[in-house]
This record gives C-alpha cells, sequence and structure tokens, in this order.
C-alpha cells in the first residue's frame, strides 16, 4: 500500500512509518532540540518509541495528524503535527515543526514544510485557524512563524521551568483569511476531464 504524501519544493510530508523510528528518536533526542522544545533534555527510548507507534499514537485522524518531513533523497529531517483537541466544529488546531538534522537547520526547509501543510490544512481540511505556542527563548521558531504570517496573541507567563527559572510561554495565531492573504489564494482542487 502507498501512503499518501504532500510533496512541494524541496519537501514531502508523509506519515511517519515504524522503519524510521530509529531516525525518528535520533532527531528528536538531542539534548539542545529537547531543551529547546521545553523537555528535560532525555530522550525517549527506541523500545518505548515503538510500543507507542504499535499503539496507535502516531496514526492519523481527523483530530491529530504528524508528519515526518523528508527533504530531497528521501532523507528523514524533522516532523510536523496539527492537532484538535478541543472540538471539530471549531475548526481550529495546534501547530508545530521540528527540524531536528543539524545539517538542515537554517535552510528554509521548516518554512518549505509549513507553507506545504499548513495550506493544506486551511485550504483541503477547512480550518479557519491554526494556533501554536512556544518557549520565549526559542528565537528561531518565532522568527519562522512571523514570516509566515503567525500574529502575536499573548503569553503565558512563568508557565514552566527550564534552563534555571520560571519562562514564557509564546502565543501565536494565524485564520485562514490572514494566511490567504500572505500567501495567494488557496489552491484549486486538480480534475480529470473526462
Amino acid at each position: 500500500m502507498v501512503e499518501p504524501s504532500l510533496v512541494g519544493p524541496r519537501v514531502r510530508l508523509r506519515p511517519i512509518e515504524r522503519e524510521n523510528l530509529s531516525r525518528y528518536r535520533e532527531l528528536s533526542g538531542s539534548v539542545g532540540l529537547n531543551l529547546l522544545a521545553g523537555g528535560l533534555g532525555v530522550s525517549e527510548s527506541l523500545d518505548k518509541l515503538q510500543r507507542r507507534f504499535d499503539a496507535g499514537e502516531f496514526d492519523i485522524t481527523n483530530r491529530y495528524i504528524c508528519l515526518a518531513i523528508k527533504a530531497e533523497g528521501g532523507v528523514l529531517i524533522g516532523d510536523l503535527a496539527l492537532k484538535n483537541e478541543e472540538n471539530m466544529p471549531s475548526r481550529a488546531a495546534s501547530f508545530g515543526i521540528s527540524i531536528g538534522d543539524p545539517d538542515y537547520v537554517g535552510s528554509g526547509y521548516g518554512a518549505k514544510a509549513s507553507t506545504l501543510f499548513l495550506s493544506y490544512a486551511l485550504g483541503v481540511m477547512s480550518y479557519h485557524k491554526v494556533n501554536l505556542d512556544f518557549w520565549e527563548y526559542n528565537t528561531r521558531a518565532q522568527a519562522l512563524y512571523e514570516q509566515l504570517g503567525f500574529v502575536h496573541e499573548g503569553r503565558r507567563r512563568e508557565n514552566h521551568w527550564s534552563r534555571g527559572r520560571f519562562r514564557d510561554d509564546v502565543l501565536m495565531g494565524i485564520t485562514a483569511e490572514e494566511w490567504w492573504a500572505k500567501h495567494g489564494p488557496p489552491p484549486q482542487p486538480e480534475t480529470e476531464l473526462p
């Protein structure tokens, strides 16, 4: 069976596969990336990741999508996720992205993958709004989200402990109307004529 994927310039987004879990762990398990994402700097074991995968935690549903980001040549470089944790009628979801391979950080892959996926989420899946949050010290994430057109909506002050003190969470969001104003009109579906 061929897994569905989204293909754009320089990136391909597809479901995470069990045989990719070792690489996925390597990418998400670096101490620096783990701390940047608000973790404790300890990576998850491969065995635990495989159990989570087998239990269906990486399955794509109408409320949760987690996709692997592959660069040219099929190299797995990161992942992104969209979660609708409230209710489907709200048509709002939370977004996050991580490029874990240092050779691909700062090279535009995060922007390409985010643009491809968010255009799909807002255009095809008909989400009205995408929200996100990140730790105040993640300046790279802030620069990416501002580049994509996300708007600052607030802060959760001193919401988590990291690097020796309490830190703020920064909240941002973008509506479909704001997205299309910045990125052009939504793509029209491809059709085959008889």
